[in-house]
């Protein structure tokens, strides 16, 4: 999309110039909006189906984090369904609610996934293995710290996507017998105490905050958990009460492949 590859290259100030400009703005949405792929440059598969990382579907684009509490009540829908409230153009929906929050607005494709139906039968499969990861060390936005909160208070207790048991045998001891990591993972006498004590009907995650801690203002999402009583890792107490103690007790853990590579 070369109109967006420009603008986005422009400095801070010049790209909010550029993102007010009417004649920019058309551009900009035939590009992401009506343009086909292929008038862009883009790829498509024999079925005519765009290939890349992003797909035009502005159904699936939501409002992740907003940084102004009058915005607060459009997180978690789609520009769609912000461009229809509001008799909007997708662009002009998209645009307005950025520039109103200086471009702090966080937004998240939904590019995979995206049928709730399927999610759970996916979840409630015996092959899925759940988790969550990242790779490289860098300090970023991404908030998939409550995975497993996620799917204790949603997909068990509210969807029944799979017993609480089966929930927690795959979010521990199944993880650690896949891993080979054969001291962690069962509550069991000469086990490392790795705990996590919960109340299954109240489990659930707090609305997201932002938080600029990161390196030059940068923002990091927080989301705290209630629900949670305890957490104990290698047998310290880290978490009680809603507070997090002062202790430290987490350590890098290897598996067997990695010391054979070693």
């Amino acid at each position: 999309m070369p109109t967006w590859d420009e603008v986005m290259a422009r400095p801070y100030r010049e790209r909010i110039q550029a993102f007010r400009d009417p004649e920019i703005r058309k551009a900009l949405s035939a590009e992401a909006v009506e343009g086909t792929v292929d008038q862009q440059g883009g790829m498509t598969d024999r079925l005519g189906r765009v290939r890349g990382l992003f797909n035009r579907r502005w159904d699936l684009v939501q409002v992740f984090m907003t940084t102004k509490g009058q915005n607060r009540h459009l997180e978690g829908k789609t520009i769609e369904q912000i461009a229809q409230e509001q008799n909007k153009s997708i662009m002009d929906a998209f645009l307005d609610l950025s520039l109103d929050e200086d471009l702090q607005t966080c937004f998240q494709a939904i590019d995979r996934n995206h049928d709730p139906k399927v999610q759970k039968h996916i979840l409630g499969s015996a092959y899925t293995v759940i988790g969550t990861s990242d790779g490289g060390g860098r300090p970023h936005t991404a908030d998939r710290h409550e995975t497993s909160t996620h799917l204790l208070g949603h997909w068990v207790r509210e969807q029944q996507a799979m017993t609480l048991e089966q929930a927690v045998y795959r979010l521990t001891g199944k993880t650690a017998l896949m891993h080979d990591i054969t001291d962690r993972g069962f509550i069991a006498a000469g086990k490392i105490a790795d705990i996590t004590i919960f109340d299954p009907d109240t489990i659930a995650e707090k609305p997201r905050e932002p938080s600029a801690t990161l390196p030059g203002g940068g923002i990091e999402v927080k989301r705290e958990a209630v629900g949670i009583d305890y957490v104990v890792v290698n047998g310290t107490v880290l978490y009680e009460g809603g507070q997090l103690t002062d202790a430290l007790p987490g350590q890098i853990i290897r598996g067997p492949l990695y010391q054979a590579r070693a």
